[in-house]
């Protein structure tokens, strides 16, 4: 069980909405709203006006796309084991590079860190390197079989204030800390992917967020706006994003 459940009740209204034909739409705990459409990457920043680009035609479709650090993107493609870093306005930091250059392979998800250190999960091995910003390895091999095995296996991870967060979709979320070392795990399972709000957990599942507490265990209820094909919705304290097949809208909550 996950605690108790408090419903947080609130009326959103609508500030903004973009429509957009995407196949990869997310947020970071900035807000910033990013979205893969006609092979570009776009990133817009509040208040969703303009956006900016980078053109991922010659790339093709990410394997998976980094974004919560919010100062650099990192993209990667698992088949060419490509790494492409991006800065906040998404522009390349360094040319594309290749794991091998690096000296790692049969890794599956790459993210960074607030302070621009780099992950890498290597799922043959089931373990995790850590890399500095100058790509020198300060932590070589985190063996996380202890923690689950195959076929258990992480679909989504993020470094946020100094955490890892590991999604297993078949028993729930770890928490490790900024060397790797467990500190706690929650039972969620058959969540595809989540995000922070603060120190909240937060998922959508069936037109509600659920907020998770991960030091009182209660997890607060939010039901979003009854809008058409919702795909996602994220949560950053009285805002909301609401992740649909032909764009996104960003709502406010109205406290009475």
């Amino acid at each position: 069980t996950i605690g108790n459940f408090c419903p947080l009740f609130s009326q959103f209204e609508k500030v903004t909405e973009v429509q957009l034909e995407s196949t990869f739409l997310t947020s970071d705990p900035e807000m910033n709203i990013y979205a893969i459409s006609k092979g570009l990457l776009l990133k817009y920043p509040p208040p969703y006006t303009i956006a900016y680009s980078y053109d991922l035609t010659k790339h093709g479709q990410p394997d998976n796309v980094d974004v919560y650090s919010g100062h650099r993107i990192v993209i990667y493609y698992e088949a060419s084991q490509k790494l492409i870093i991006l800065n906040d306005t998404l522009e390349e930091i360094i040319r594309p590079l290749y794991l091998e250059e690096l000296g790692l392979e049969d890794i599956s998800i790459v993210f960074t860190t607030e302070n621009n250190d780099l992950w890498f999960y290597n799922y043959i091995d089931n373990s995790l390197t850590k890399l500095n910003g100058n790509f020198v390895p300060v932590i070589r091999s985190v063996n996380l079989n202890k923690l689950f095995e195959y076929p258990k296996t992480p679909s989504f991870m993020v470094a946020y204030r100094n955490n890892i967060y590991l999604n297993i979709p078949s028993t729930g979320v770890l928490i490790l800390d900024v060397n790797g070392n467990y500190k706690t795990g929650l039972v969620m399972p058959g969540i595809i992917d989540f995000q922070m709000d603060g120190d909240f957990i937060c998922y959508f599942r069936d037109n509600i967020i659920y907020r998770y507490n991960p030091i009182t265990h209660n997890t607060g209820q939010v039901n979003i706006p009854q809008v058409p094909d919702v795909i996602n919705a994220h949560i950053y304290k009285d805002n909301l994003v609401i992740f649909q097949s032909v764009g996104f809208s960003v709502y406010k909550s109205i406290h009475h």
